[in-house]
């Protein structure tokens, strides 16, 4: 079954969030957290692929990054945030904060 990108990202959130009838949608069978979240985040960077400057898929990846310990990938979805707010404070922090767990 093919869905469009919005019902693909919604999806992902569900599967991450609370699993049961998003799995059944895109037809997942994992049942540990951990692989919710690699199943959800799969789903979100292959929007983010096809749709690569939506902020609520940017948004989600920076945050469901961040969860998973991988402030690599957060930091590479807060700098496409930050080309299309640059100026944007919260932007700013959101950078410095991943700038500063990425400093090894």
């Amino acid at each position: 079954m093919r869905l469009p990108w919005t019902r693909l990202a919604l999806a992902a959130l569900l599967l991450f969030a609370v699993g049961g009838a998003a799995w059944r949608l895109l037809g997942v069978s994992t049942r540990t957290p951990a692989g919710r979240r690699r199943e959800a985040l799969s789903v979100l960077r292959a929007t983010e692929a096809r749709h690569p400057y939506d902020l609520d898929v940017l948004g989600t990846l920076v945050s469901m990054s961040r969860e998973a310990g991988n402030a690599r990938d957060a930091l590479f979805y807060a700098r496409k945030i930050a080309e299309v707010f640059p100026e944007d404070p919260a932007v700013k922090r959101l950078l410095a904060e991943l700038m500063d767990a990425n400093a090894f």
